[in-house]
């Protein structure tokens, strides 16, 4: 059974840049799980609508942890960005 994955090629040429010039992969982290605000949730939280992202678990040690997020946290937007869903 044969596999094959696809690679954005902007992905590849991040990747193969750092590697040129480090060695080595560098990726970002924030260190949170999170979940999507859904109709529910916004209710309990007292939002108007369903938006963002749900801080569900911020890692231990992570930049997140060093930033205090907290565990019920709702980020709304990111870099001058409006979030939608947690895929955003």
């Amino acid at each position: 059974m044969g596999l094959s994955f696809a690679i954005p090629v902007d992905v590849l040429k991040n990747v193969v840049e750092q590697l040129k010039a480090t060695g080595k992969v560098s990726r970002g982290w924030l260190g949170v799980l999170i979940q999507d605000v859904n109709r529910e949730l916004a209710e309990s939280f007292g939002m108007e609508k369903p938006q963002g992202a749900l801080v569900a678990k911020v890692l231990p040690k992570s930049p997140a942890e060093a930033a205090k997020f907290k565990v019920g946290d709702i980020i709304i937007k990111f870099d001058g960005i409006e979030i939608e869903r947690s895929v955003n």
